[in-house]
């Protein structure tokens, strides 16, 4: 609960959110693309820009609806699989958070095409390695680093159900709205499938920790 809270609370706090807010929009935009690569597509480009939107430019490949569907979705996967890979080992955390950075600058070697997303990944990965180093440099314990990665899970999953929670504010523009054009549901059918997701994910993660104390 506290890392929900303080995931919640550094959303709002200037300059500080922007690196993890930028690693929600990686994953939110990765997520599509790999699906498309999964679907017989392809990735064409990744783009990010300060503000905190992206975009992934793909080749469709046989299911467009997943691939637009995988954004929100893949988000809140990625957000529970770095929570518990986190989870895993206090003493395996710090080698998870470096696994994620090399992760991101693989992808950005790949599709990674303008120099305003080659400076935010650039970002995105010095906080990362610098963040687990000073962290276990000078708390001098694994589990403040585990902690930290922890964290990083939970605020993607926050800040997506955030994200969504904004796209009511903005009409006829979103996936949902592109997953309506394509298919028989209405987009908000499309949105309250990623909010039930979404806290379906912190919930289990929640009864997970729980659990596990």
């Amino acid at each position: 609960m506290l890392l929900i809270l303080s995931a919640f609370a550094v959303s709002f706090i200037p300059l500080i959110q922007l690196p993890f807010i930028w690693i929600e929009t990686f994953f939110h935009e990765i997520s599509h693309g790999l699906a498309a690569i999964f679907t017989g597509g392809s990735i064409v480009k990744i783009s990010l820009k300060e503000t905190g939107a992206g975009s992934c430019k793909y080749n469709v490949g046989a299911i467009e609806w997943l691939v637009i569907f995988s954004g929100y979705m893949g988000a809140i996967i990625w957000g529970m699989f770095i929570y518990l890979g986190a989870s895993y080992s206090a003493k395996k955390a710090n080698q998870f958070g470096i696994g994620i950075a090399i992760f991101i600058a693989i992808s950005g070697m790949l599709w990674a095409k303008d120099s305003e997303t080659w400076v935010i990944l650039i970002a995105i990965i010095s906080v990362l390695l610098i963040s687990l180093w000073l962290v276990s440099v000078l708390v001098l314990h694994r589990r403040p680093v585990q902690v930290f990665v922890q964290f990083i899970g939970i605020f993607i999953l926050v800040n997506t159900i955030k994200s969504l929670m904004q796209l009511l504010a903005i009409p006829d523009v979103g996936d949902h709205v592109e997953l309506a054009k394509i298919t028989i549901f209405s987009e908000y059918i499309w949105w309250l499938i990623w909010i039930i997701g979404s806290v379906i994910a912190l919930w289990y993660l929640w009864l997970k920790s729980y659990n596990d104390v």
